[in-house]
């Protein structure tokens, strides 16, 4: 089976206020050349290397640069980690090689530079177009502008994808829609729609507390974007994702199908021969010293069927028993079946036939409140 690999760039300009991945706000430095990141790529080549070594042989259909903000790395530094990939694996034709971009980054030479790079799939992080809600978030950065949008949609030679963020504090249906309007006029090929979770220790779970009133606006807007996506012919096909067909995320498709993948960087994760791992090097140790230390993360065969069941649930069409047999050499656990039945019965889950085998998925209902769901179907295997 191919493999995804996932280049972490854990640095930011600043911290978003909402944002509760791992990321250190790097110093720009007198010249704005960002130095701790010019000196992480090297340990990152490194580790790369070692690693791919130690795996001779794989091929490689999806690469994605993530973060922080991947998109503060130089287009020769994209370029250098895609060939040190491609000494070391077999990247198979027409692989998958996506970017996450900040606005504040956004220049048509970057964006071509990119390209030549070898990226193929660029994710525009928009966030939000209006600026009030864009300092509502703590957002670093400019503020995407119908300008920048114009420029970035104006460049071919890649599959142009944006995020955006609903359930914003003080957003509206109406005022969301005008502006899902505005950026679906621009025709991405894929629009991730996240809604907006207030971490706990972020900046902004700080200076603010979501009571009902606005976790059931949060639901209004999340159920205006469905409809309106939908409506425009975007493929809703995971919770928080929609695309024009055939642009699904196959990178992101890994982590939902249980397929292998290798994350590099402090803070990464990897599956691997079914085990997951983390690399829990300290980012001054994997910079300085060149060392990388990957922790297994020790599950049991009931926590990989939960997780099984969990990632499946999150895509709309969910999954099938025999997918589930197929990959564990054994039924579904019975309990979880009867769990099943009992959220069909509330209407949150729906249970289709197709032939001797059967598919699980959400209903419209239960993907509102799919967290509790997903939940309630294996919290038995919890215990």
């Amino acid at each position: 089976m191919n493999y995804g690999l996932y280049i972490h760039v854990p640095f930011c300009r600043r911290k978003c206020d909402y944002c509760g991945f791992y990321s250190v706000a790097a110093d720009a430095g007198s010249d704005g050349s960002y130095p701790a990141i010019r000196r992480y790529v090297p340990a990152l080549v490194n580790e790369i290397e070692s690693r791919l070594e130690a795996a001779p042989g794989i091929t490689v259909d999806t690469i994605y640069f993530g973060g922080g903000t991947p998109s503060l790395l130089y287009p020769d530094e994209i370029s250098r980690i895609i060939e040190t990939i491609g000494r070391h694996t077999v990247i198979a034709p027409g692989t998958e090689v996506s970017i996450e971009v900040n606005p504040h980054d956004l220049s048509r030479d970057y964006l071509e530079c990119v390209r030549d790079a070898g990226v193929n799939r660029v994710t525009l992080g928009v966030q939000t177009i209006n600026s009030r809600w864009h300092d509502i978030l703590g957002r670093s950065g400019r503020v995407c502008s119908v300008d920048l949008l114009d420029m970035f949609f104006g460049i071919s030679g890649f599959s142009h994808c944006l995020d955006i963020m609903t359930g914003i504090p003080g957003q509206t249906v109406d005022g969301f829609l005008e502006e899902l309007d505005i950026l679906v006029g621009y025709g991405p090929v894929h629009i991730s729609a996240y809604l907006l979770s207030v971490e706990k220790n972020t900046a902004l779970a700080r200076r603010m507390t979501a009571g009902e009133e606005m976790e059931n606006l949060q639901y209004d807007i999340y159920r205006a974007a469905m409809s309106r996506l939908v409506a425009a012919g975007y493929e809703h096909y995971e919770i928080s994702n929609y695309c024009k067909p055939a642009f699904y995320s196959r990178h992101n498709m890994k982590y939902w199908r249980f397929e292998p993948y290798m994350g590099f960087g402090p803070g990464s994760h990897s599956f691997v021969g079914g085990e997951r791992y983390c690399n829990e090097t300290p980012l001054d140790d994997y910079v300085e010293k060149k060392n990388f230390t990957l922790k297994m993360d020790v599950r049991n065969r009931s926590d990989a069927m939960v997780e099984f069941i969990m990632t499946g649930l999150r895509m709309i069409r969910g999954f099938t028993f025999s997918m589930f047999q197929d990959y564990f050499h054994e039924e579904i656990p019975h309990v979880i079946v009867e769990n099943l039945k009992k959220i069909e019965e509330k209407g949150m889950v729906a249970i289709s036939r197709e032939g001797e085998d059967a598919r699980v998925c959400l209903t419209k209902d239960g993907i509102m409140m799919a967290d509790a769901v997903i939940y309630e179907a294996v919290e038995d295997m919890l215990r």
